[in-house]
């Protein structure tokens, strides 16, 4: 019996499960940590996102729909049009404006294609982004001392979009302060999120290095069993990796069917999950590929016919070419 195959003692053989079922959860619930991290307190990748988001026609609908409807909210489009009509034509001036909306909106959708709007809006959306992060922890004194609340600035897309549909600069002017502005979060919201950010950034550098030290000390301690332990360990990063993506799947599924009042909205609420939470399938994926070459080394190490053709044909490669082995390892690892 080679020392390969030696049976553990049955209570090291629990201890070695239990330790590769946490080191499981752990490299589960690292994935999360690490994608909230990345998204939500990096203001490039959060200026990125909302630039992708952008670019998704559905998602343009909605968004233009809106802008117009702040026109419409902070200007009187049919005042504006009865001044400019003659004193016989002033009463159709309101069902002018009425038909100009769906004009406006369509031309919206053109004008959140050009470059300029989306480097507006990205911006709008990293200065959010740094005002969200400087509350997150604990860096911004405004919030602390005037009670403000976090907000998304976007009054420059509509004063584009009121220059864009024939309107002047005196119309523009018109526009105040606080149209475009998009409530993020409430001042009493603040203290929680600190909270919640704190723990985000430990568990996000301490959860990865954690679920590797559980899995190593699972091979360490099952000895005669290490081969076949560190193929389980390598499982146990696929695993994650797959439930991560599994879970963003159903919890699609769930949240377009919560915040979709109607139809027509489904598909940008899709579109803002999709987007939203690509950062997330990105590193599950990760874990997926990081867990498969460990799964084939063990393999490779084991008894079969076929592992030990593999070892056989690699020997002399090995031997007498370490720096193409060291440069396939340097590959696998990238």
């Amino acid at each position: 019996m080679t020392s390969q195959s030696m049976p553990l003692p049955r209570g090291r053989r629990w201890l070695v499960r239990g330790i590769l079922l946490l080191a499981t959860l752990v490299a589960f619930l690292s994935i999360f940590a690490v994608w909230a991290n990345r998204q939500v307190l990096d203001a490039d990748n959060w200026a990125d996102t909302s630039t992708e988001l952008l670019q998704d026609p559905a998602i343009q609908t909605q968004v233009s729909a809106y802008l117009v409807d702040q026109v419409y909210t902070q200007v009187d489009v049919a005042g504006e049009l009865a001044t400019a009509l003659p004193t016989r034509l002033k009463p159709l001036a309101g069902p002018a404006a009425g038909g100009l909306r769906q004009l406006a909106e369509n031309r919206t959708v053109r004008l959140l294609n050009r470059p300029r709007v989306q480097d507006a809006w990205r911006q709008a959306n990293k200065l959010t982004a740094e005002q969200f992060i400087a509350i997150a922890e604990g860096k911004s004194r405004a919030i602390l001392v005037n009670g403000n609340a976090v907000v998304l600035d976007l009054r420059q897309v509509v004063v584009d979009l009121v220059q864009r549909l024939g309107g002047s600069g005196r119309i523009a002017g018109k526009v105040p302060e606080s149209a475009g502005k998009v409530k993020i979060m409430d001042a009493q919201q603040v203290t929680a999120l600190q909270d919640a950010v704190g723990a985000l950034k430990g568990l996000s550098a301490v959860l990865p290095g954690l679920a590797i030290a559980l899995y190593a000390l699972a091979v360490f301690l099952a000895r005669g069993r290490r081969r076949r332990t560190l193929m389980y360990a390598g499982t146990g990063f696929v695993v994650a990796g797959a439930l991560a993506l599994v879970l963003r799947n159903v919890g699609g599924g769930y949240v377009v069917d919560e915040l979709a009042p109607t139809a027509s909205v489904e598909p940008a609420v899709s579109a803002v999950w999709e987007i939203g939470t690509g950062m997330l399938r990105d590193v599950a994926q990760a874990a997926i590929i990081m867990g498969l070459p460990v799964v084939a080394a063990g393999w490779v190490a084991g008894p079969t016919s076929s592992a030990t053709a593999i070892r056989r044909a690699a020997a002399p490669w090995l031997r007498t070419r370490p720096d193409l082995a060291y440069g396939g390892l340097a590959v696998v690892l990238l």
